[in-house]
């Protein structure tokens, strides 16, 4: 399943200072969750950056703007079951919102010769370019260094998290399945 991390936006007024706060909440987590956006002043919006699992056609969301539920007129939107109106995004529309970037996961292994067993020892998220050539390594994991580490970047295998994001805002990007992932094995000595 293909995810997308997209950058849901709200517009704010530099010189009335509003609105004060924005959170979005949707399907995507099965509106479980709300979740507060950051201001950024320069930009002149709030902003946040969530993945997207395209399992159906539409991911519907609403904008919670200074503790009032409201819908953003830029996104399309129609009514639940329920009567309440709320914005949907596509794919198609999360892809067309923004520049793609495709990252890939590369890994290397030791293999030690006596037991045959395989041990990850690190992974590279790699930026690829549209010939998927590399653009850039966007983060490097030595695992031995990590877990002796405080300061993790990543919290469990295969979850990317705000700080990474944060570099590459306010771009969508793409994650590419796990079959497209490099892996090298080296032996032990």
């Amino acid at each position: 399943m293909q995810t997308i991390y997209y950058s849901f936006q709200w517009p704010y007024d530099l010189i009335q200072r509003t609105p004060q706060t924005v959170s979005v909440f949707g399907s995507f987590d099965n509106w479980t969750k709300k979740h507060p956006m950051s201001l950024n002043e320069e930009a002149r919006k709030y902003e946040i950056v969530i993945p997207l699992q395209y399992n159906t056609e539409r991911i519907y969301f609403k904008y919670i703007v200074n503790e009032e539920w409201t819908t953003n007129d830029i996104y399309p939107s129609e009514q639940d079951e329920h009567g309440n109106k709320n914005n949907y995004i596509t794919k198609e529309q999360a892809l067309q919102d923004g520049k793609t970037k495709k990252i890939k996961v590369a890994r290397k292994y030791r293999r030690n010769k006596e037991t045959g067993e395989k041990v990850l020892v690190s992974k590279e998220l790699l930026e690829l370019d549209a010939n998927d050539k590399l653009v850039r390594v966007i983060e490097s994991i030595d695992y031995a260094s990590r877990d002796a580490s405080e300061n993790n970047s990543m919290h469990e295998e295969g979850t990317i998290t705000p700080d990474i994001i944060e570099e590459m805002k306010p771009s969508l990007f793409e994650i590419k399945e796990d079959s497209d992932s490099t892996d090298k094995i080296t032996d032990d000595c």
